[in-house]
Parts: C-alpha cells; structure tokens; sequence
C-alpha cells in the first residue's frame, strides 16, 4: 500500500541505503529499528530484488516477523528449521517438509518471493539447488508414460505408493490411472493415460474424489529434501545451505545479528555433542556429524551477500563486514486502554501538526465504523483499501490488516496504529471455525492431562503432558498431544503457545483431528 511505503521515502538516508543495496556486499547496518516496524523497512529496501530472506533468532520470533510482514506481502513465506537432533522424536516431518518444498517451489516458479526462517533453517546442509531440480518430474499431456518406471522415480524422490491418496506424499497406480499427492499441492493429481500417453490430468479432490480443475501441464516437486541418503555419496553431494537456494539477486536482512549468532552457537555446540555421542556409540557416521554448518561458517556466507542488519542498538562488528551503518527515528505507540477519548485526542493533536496516520483493523466492518466515529469527532478520517491511495497532511487511512504493535516515525510526521493498541495486547478477531477456539496457552498450568488442545497446524487432540526425550544424553521436555487414528505429536515445550485450549460445548466430546489429514486444512 502507496500510503505505508511514504514515510520510508520520506527518511534522509533512505534513498542512499538502497542504492547502495543494488551493489552490495558485506553488512549493512541499520539502527534504532523496533520488533513491529522491522517487517516495515525490511518491505520498503527489498522492493528492487526477487528474492528476500529475513532470519530471526528462532521458530517464534520468525512467525512474529512472518505475521507483521503479510501487511506488506500477503504471499510471504515461511521456512521452517529441521530439529537436527530430536529428528527422531520429529512427529511432524512431514508438514514440515512440505513447507520447506512449498518454499522451494515458489524460487522455482514465482519471480518475487518473500522468505522468512529462523537461523537453525540457515545451518542444515541440503543437496544443491541445481541437483533437487533434476529430480523434479514434469508431466504434460500427450506425453508418453510408463507407469512402472514412473512408480520408480516417485518413490526414490520420497513418495510412499499407497491403494488410495489421502496424504500429500502418496501415490497409487489403478490400470491406467495415475494419482499424485504432490507435497506443494493443495489436492492430489489424476493422470489418465491412453494406452502409453498421457490423454488427462486433473486435481481432484481425495475426499468425494471429483475433479477441481483440469491442466495440461504438472511439476512434482520431491517429497524429501534428502533424495539418495541411503546412498554411499548422499552427505559428499549436501554441500549447500539455504542461502545457497536464493540466488544472486537477493538480500538478506538479519533481526538482531548478535542474537542470531548467539543462538547458532547453541545449535551447534548442542548439535556436536549429540553426535559425539552417537559416534562414540556407533549409531552415526563421521559424514552425518557434518551436517551442520559452523556458526563461523555460515558468518562467512552472510558476509559473502548482500545483507542488512536490523538492530535496536547500534551493532559492533564481531565478525561481520561492516560496509555502512545508519540509524532511523522510531518510536512505539503507547497503548490507549480502551480509552477512545485518549486516541481522539491523539489523533486531534496529529491533526493539527500535518501528521500522516493509519489506523489497521482485523475487521473490515469495525475499521469502516471506527472511520466514521472518528470523523464525528471532525478528524480528516476515511476508510480505503485502494493500494495507491497517498495520505495528505492531517489525514487519517483506516484500513484493513494486521500489525502486532504500532510505531511512529516522528520526523516524518508518520504514526500507524493498531488494534491491539487501543484495545490491549490481548485482543484477538473470531474466527469461523468449525470448533470453539480458546485462549492462547501462556502457562503449563492452565493445562491438565486429557484437556483437549487445538494445534494451529494439526487441528483438535488431547493433552498428555510433559515427557521427556533424551537422546546421546541431551534431554528436553516434550509436550505430547495425541490425536485420531493413534497419532501422537511430540511438541518442543518450547512451544506452548502454538496451543490453545478447546472450549466447546460441555459434556459434548468433540472429534479428534487426524495428524496430516485434510480436514484440519480445510477448517483454517
């Protein structure tokens, strides 16, 4: 939106830091920058490039960063980091998996992509770029298929055949009909062959089994990352990590680079010491001790790239490339209490000092009513969705979208305001879902065994408890959540606030999920 971007363009060195941008190598960094404005500065530089990487120190900081940015880019994406120890208590590989391949799909096929991860998803080594692409299969009609040899290829790319598809990472072969659930589709595929060619493909639905949409031509991206592993060359040929993957027309902004460094140590120092232990023991090879890349190491790639350091303070070098420093003038929003006079009265005195406001509202209906009470109080506020649409002096945009906290650039005369602002940290939009949502979980002691839990990315199970894993004598506490079919999802405590807990009709038992079943999915 035109009206976001203006005070960024407003900002002295603003024009100078993204041309120095268009040539850059080493560390730029940018000062004074706040956790809920970052995703803002960090969409306004990355205009020019295809490719973006944002990393943050873990898991929960990136999807912070990843839920501040789709204000920006609605397409932006996550990748997720590999647990590289507790890989065998991993439950939920698969989604995993197929998040990463959605990731690697959208390099592939889209000419701008948004990429947020975490900095364990910088350090895996993965199979080169260039080598996950030959195995991906391309299907057109008319073409000529043999099924056995087809069958083949799906299942060395990490396809499991099945009678039926339900899952995405399944294939089945009927007579002359070939279904794919690939990893980065939303329903399966149906190939129909006419003797040895290809005569139809369509997406189907794997529930009611009819037909979505018809195509001429697929891609099946891979169902694994690690195609091969049980060769004798696999770990010689992972030699590349995820920056790798970006290309060269790409920037990478760094959250706090102190921070990101301080947490790769732990992951790797973390890392050494499990596989001391299974090589001491003979459960690994000296090649999987090496799939982690060096804190040191991955420091040289991201000083080998064009990068930009978001720091609250100023930054010391530390190892890095510093090539520019520069500051910005931000400041938070002070939180209103559910005092509508206080933001009236606020939003008089902006007024009257030609500021530019935009107020964002997770509810267009609410954003259109809150425009029109403000008018009443004889502030210039109008409610708009036009993309174009430039603020004036004294001006007040109330729009729909999301930001976890406000901020101002009081030098550029700028404030944008949020819900969560005026009505406290804690307010959240409803939901139409299928189940009763509850709170989000903050404490182990709002929950009690056999408490029913909603997952955001598995849907409704039943709270077991706390278990604890140990692995080469490193030992971390799992939350268990079991669901239909005897699935079990091992949870690092770390975590807890991806849970919720399930407020539905009393004394009604509600139905359990399936891990990796479609109807979660389909309930979000």
């Amino acid at each position: 939106m035109r009206a976001l971007m203006q005070p960024l363009e407003a900002i002295a060195d603003y024009k100078e830091i993204k041309r120095r941008l268009l040539k850059n190598r080493g560390v730029t960094v940018i000062s004074g920058t706040l956790d809920a404005q970052k995703a803002h500065i960090a969409s306004g530089l990355a205009e020019d490039f295809p490719v973006t990487l944002i990393i943050a120190e873990n898991e929960l900081k990136a999807k912070g960063l990843l839920e501040d940015y789709r204000l920006y880019d609605p397409q932006v994406m996550h990748y997720p980091a590999r647990d590289m120890i507790f890989y065998q208590a991993e439950i939920s590989g698969s989604l995993l998996t197929r998040q990463r391949m959605q990731v690697i799909k959208a390099l592939t096929e889209r000419k701008k992509v948004t990429v947020i991860t975490s900095i364990g998803g910088c350090m895996d080594y993965l199979l080169p770029f260039r080598v996950l692409k030959k195995d991906m299969i391309t299907l057109s009609v008319g073409d000529e298929l043999d099924l056995t040899e087809m069958s083949r290829k799906l299942v060395r790319i990490g396809y499991e055949r099945c009678g039926t598809v339900e899952e995405p990472g399944q294939f089945a072969v009927r007579g002359g009909i070939l279904d794919v659930y690939s990893m980065t589709e939303e329903n399966p595929w149906r190939i129909e062959l006419w003797g040895d060619e290809i005569d139809d493909i369509r997406m189907f639905d794997s529930e009611s089994q009819r037909s979505v949409t018809g195509t001429e031509k697929i891609v099946i991206y891979p169902a694994t990352e690690d195609i091969g592993i049980d060769e004798p060359d696999f770990y010689k040929k992972a030699t590349d990590t995820f920056l790798e993957y970006l290309g060269g027309r790409s920037i990478v902004f760094l959250d706090e680079p102190a921070r990101l460094m301080e947490n790769a140590k732990v992951l790797y120092d973390e890392f050494r010491m499990a596989f001391t232990h299974r090589l001491e023991q003979g459960k690994a090879t000296p090649e999987q001790a090496e799939r982690m890349i060096s804190p040191e190491q991955l420091q040289y790639l991201l000083n080998m790239r064009n990068t930009v350091a978001l720091c609250l303070m100023q930054m010391h070098k530390d190892g890095f490339h510093i090539n520019g420093q520069y500051s910005v003038q931000v400041q938070a929003v002070n939180p209103y209490n559910n005092q509508f006079p206080l933001l009236v009265k606020d939003m008089q005195k902006w007024k009257k000092n030609g500021f530019r406001v935009v107020f964002l509202s997770t509810s267009r209906t609410r954003a259109k009513r809150l425009a029109g009470e403000l008018f009443q109080e004889k502030i210039n506020a109008f409610y708009s969705e036009d993309p174009e649409r430039e603020l004036q002096e004294g001006e007040v945009l109330v729009t729909y979208g999301r930001s976890s906290r406000g901020f101002a650039y009081p030098m550029q005369k700028f404030v944008l305001i949020t819900e969560s602002d005026v009505f406290g940290q804690s307010y959240r939009p409803k939901k139409k879902t299928r189940k009763s949502e509850g709170e989000r979980l903050r404490d182990f002691s709002e929950l009690h065994a056999g408490d029913y839990v909603i997952h955001e990315d598995h849907g409704l199970g039943i709270y077991r408890g706390i278990e604890k894993v140990e692995i080469d004598n490193i030992i971390k506490d799992y939350i268990k959540v079991d669901y239909a079919e005897s699935g079990s999802l091992y949870l690092p405590a770390t975590q807890l606030d991806m849970l919720q807990k399930y407020s539905g009709a009393e004394g009604k038992k509600p139905k359990l999920d399936r891990l990796g079943g479609k109807e979660w999915i389909k309930t979000k």
